[in-house]
């Protein structure tokens, strides 16, 4: 099923995402 493997992308993306703004925030105050 690759419309389920796509969902299964999109949602560990957007689980990562806040993670990676936030790690990309701190890093640019350095």
């Amino acid at each position: 099923m690759p419309l389920q493997g796509m969902v299964k992308y999109y949602y560990s993306v957007v689980a990562i995402l806040p993670e990676y703004l936030k790690f990309r925030e701190i890093f640019e105050k350095r």
